[in-house]
């Protein structure tokens, strides 16, 4: 069970002179429009959700996992031209059998996922509804079926194999017009395969190759964006992947390294756009190529003072990304070989990890994110910035059944001045949102174990 309650205001975006003169500044009144502060812009979200899984054995080979979820949320927003509110009430299950063999397993199952939103947008009146502009219903459906295999086929080589088939349809319904306009979108069933082969080099060296085909069928915050405007024409992306990498232990383990080549090619790449009220909207942007290059390593302390520390790990990501627009004309508007809007070709995350016996803990990381691209045209770029944070609390298991963990932590302790959530592709110029200066949070989480009697 998870209840969340969520209020915050939306400042909207601001021009890189404004971001430079005042970054604290909301979205400024500009033409016909007002600006943030006037109209009270905000966002309020209560969200409930419930799940439920179940797992059987029915013998040494065949297994089932089922579950179950069911959502509902309750979202206001009142923007710059109008005051959005939305039920999205959400139901959906998945199964999963699986049967193991002496070489390997085969998992089958399906998943189901329905959405069905009232949505109703008013008039603006500096954060109190006004009249009636449109009222509308959405409802999508969302399945598939899989099937995967995996086994030993020669020593020390094993394959993977699967494949999903996959159904996606979508109703919408404009009830404020006499009579409703209704639409429908629905795709075509899309068989999404893959395939990937390891290599075990030694006990502590294993590489592995895999290819495979994606589709991504637009969300319904696409197909229904801020603009209160059904797009019919949004069409799903879809693209294939080329993976190879490789994982190395060594000193008993105790030091880890994690390497991994990309190459994605996908078609009906999503993008999105902003008109002049600040209102997002998704068109395809044609083809992208996106080819990376990611790392993970960590190293592990084994001589530690036995009466003090029971951890102390370093650990490291890298993330390398060139991501450029294949082929995308917009209009006249050549975009080919730009960079991916909103992707940092470097994102690197390192930290310190110290736990004690005592249960006092503590986690320092630093993030570095390069310059990310704005626009599609890449004539805007958000600057690159460094990240400092740490966390230090008290964990501990009393009589084996209750679980204490109490934490204090500080963001962006070097008061780094960048921008975060920003708006790509705004119209003039907004793109800029300031992210928080140097913040601190604390919290805590408790748990209860009610443990398994066993019977004869």
């Amino acid at each position: 069970l998870l209840y969340s309650d969520l209020a915050y205001q939306t400042p909207g975006g601001i021009t890189k002179v404004q971001y430079d003169e005042n970054p604290a500044l909301a979205r400024q009144p500009g033409g016909p429009f007002p600006g943030a502060i006037d109209q009270k812009t905000a966002i309020y979200n209560k969200s409930f959700f419930a799940g439920l899984s179940h797992e059987y054995q029915w013998n040494e080979k065949w297994s089932n996992r089922t579950g179950i979820y069911g959502a509902f949320t309750q979202f206001e927003n009142p923007f710059i031209n109008n005051y959005e509110k939305r039920i999205e009430q959400s139901f959906g299950g998945r199964t999963n059998f699986q049967y193991e063999f002496s070489k390997g397993k085969w998992n089958v199952g399906a998943e189901l996922q329905h959405g069905f939103s009232p949505i109703s947008v008013y008039d603006n009146n500096a954060g109190i509804t006004g009249d009636l502009q449109n009222s509308d219903e959405v409802t999508s459906d969302a399945s598939f079926v899989f099937s995967q295999i995996e086994f030993f086929i020669l020593k020390n080589f094993s394959l993977t194999a699967g494949a999903s088939l996959n159904f996606f349809s979508i109703r919408y319904v404009r009830l404020s017009d006499v009579p409703p306009f209704i639409q429908r979108k629905k795709i075509d069933p899309v068989i999404s395969p893959r395939v990937a082969l390891l290599k075990k080099l030694s006990d502590h060296i294993s590489l592995y190759g895999s290819i495979s085909r994606g589709f991504a069928p637009p969300t319904v915050a696409e197909l229904y964006p801020s603009t209160s405007t059904f797009n019919n024409d949004l069409n799903p992306e879809e693209g294939i992947n080329f993976e190879i990498g490789g994982r190395s232990t060594m000193l008993n383990n105790r030091l880890v390294f994690d390497v991994t080549a990309y190459s994605f090619h996908l078609n009906e790449t999503i993008t999105v756009r902003r008109n002049d009220a600040g209102n997002d909207y998704f068109v395809n942007a044609g083809k992208t190529s996106q080819r990376g290059l990611e790392f993970q390593g960590s190293w592990q302390s084994s001589h530690l003072p036995r009466n003090l520390i029971s951890n102390f790990k370093i650990w490291s990501a890298l993330s390398l990304n060139h991501y450029r627009f294949a082929d995308y004309v917009q209009d006249t508007v050549e975009f080919s070989n730009n960079k991916l809007t909103g992707v940092p070709s470097v994102v690197s995350v390192s930290g310190i990890d110290l736990s004690t016996k005592l249960g006092i803990y503590t986690n320092l990381t630093i993030t570095y994110t390069d310059e990310i691209p704005l626009n599609d045209a890449n004539t805007v770029f958000a600057d690159a910035y460094l990240l400092a944070g740490g966390r230090i609390g008290y964990r501990n298991t009393f009589r084996k059944k209750f679980s204490l963990d109490i934490f204090a932590g500080i963001d962006n302790a070097l008061n780094e001045p960048y921008s975060l959530g920003n708006d790509l592709n705004a119209f003039g110029g907004r793109y800029f949102n300031a992210a928080a200066p140097r913040n601190f949070y604390a919290g805590f989480t408790a748990g209860f174990d009610f443990g398994r009697r066993k019977y004869e």
